[in-house]
């Protein structure tokens, strides 16, 4: 193989590494959902909610694929109660679990689209009770609009969803303790909630 054949031979593989770049892990402020207006402070939900444990997320290989880690999930879910004036200073009346059940990501495409399901459980720490117990799915689509190379467009996928998943859990959230539903309305720097 001459000189010519072997650069030609090894610029289409390096090109292609450079293309398909490292994967970073999701980032907690582009999963993070800010209301448009935070609770009143009559609500019983306001600043009253502490996370306890978040699990089933994944650490993010560099080499493989972008993911969504137990760290920054929780991040982003304490700082939408926060944005939302549902989170508390220190332990408060309900104690929020989650649980990142499924993150249907896929393997290679020009849009990608993920679907998040999370199992959220809020207990009222003065009797033991559920008070809210429900597993919620949201999808979002990057496209090459958003993003040429294919790992930051499937970051790009993860974030929506978990932003989408987290506005959607608030909602029900506030519906079901009687107020309607607003945190879905997010402001125009962030995502919109309908993907």
């Amino acid at each position: 193989m001459n000189a010519s054949a072997m650069k030609s031979a090894l610029f289409i593989p390096i090109l292609m590494l450079a293309l398909a770049g490292c994967a970073s892990p999701a980032r907690i402020d582009a999963m993070t959902a800010v209301p448009s207006a935070q609770l009143p402070t009559t609500s019983l939900l306001y600043q009253s909610v502490s996370v306890n444990n978040i699990s089933g997320g994944s650490s993010t290989n560099p080499m493989w694929k972008s993911n969504v880690g137990n760290p920054e999930f929780q991040s982003a879910l304490q700082n939408s109660l926060g944005a939302a004036g549902m989170l508390a200073s220190s332990s408060g009346r309900y104690r929020l679990d989650a649980i990142l059940n499924e993150l249907d990501q896929p393997l290679f495409g020009l849009d990608m689209s993920v679907s998040s399901t999370v199992h959220y459980t809020l207990t009222d720490t003065t009797n033991s009770k559920q008070a809210f117990d429900q597993s919620i799915t949201a999808s979002y689509t990057a496209t090459m609009s958003d993003a040429f190379v294919g790992v930051e467009r499937l970051r790009l996928a993860n974030e929506g969803s978990i932003k989408k998943n987290i506005a959607s859990f608030l909602d029900q959230l506030r519906a079901q303790f009687g107020k309607p539903p607003v945190v879905s309305q997010i402001n125009a720097t962030t995502i919109p909630f309908g993907g």
